[in-house]
């Protein structure tokens, strides 16, 4: 009987450790999805015609030379209409632990830059709210 149990231990065990190894990925390497919407113009106040080429990143100012050093894809071909678009940022965990380290005191700037037309356009603040799922019993 006690073969039988210390078997069904070892087993449970193995089986627990297996899907730890499993759900780990799933669990810790997640990408955090950004959203950044806008809309670009012309220095004459027309719409930019599209597609276009568009390079984010991240900055600790307004103007400093203060990038934050993560690496953010260039975003090819996005299409425009009157000029808006829409984009999904995805991040690692630590990159965006990195980009909103300190967002309380220091705020994050995001710069977007229309490589198609070699147009860089000014930083903005950019900041999370966190959401969460709220259960209420009646």
């Amino acid at each position: 009987m006690k073969t039988g149990i210390i078997t069904l231990k070892s087993t449970l065990k193995a089986f627990l450790i297996l899907c730890t190894l499993l759900l780990s990925p799933v669990a810790f390497g997640v990408p955090y999805e950004l959203y950044y919407s806008g809309r670009l113009t012309t220095l004459a106040g027309t719409p930019t015609e599209g597609p276009i080429d568009i390079e984010i990143k991240f900055f600790r100012s307004e103007s400093g030379a203060d990038e934050i050093a993560v690496t953010v894809p260039t975003f090819t071909s996005v299409s425009l209409e009157e000029g808006t678009f829409a984009l999904s940022i995805q991040l690692t965990p630590a990159e965006f632990h990195t980009v909103f380290a300190d967002s309380s005191s220091s705020p994050t700037y995001i710069q977007l830059k229309d490589t198609t037309h070699n147009q860089t356009y000014p930083r903005l603040v950019y900041s999370v709210v966190p959401f969460a799922l709220i259960f209420t019993r009646n």
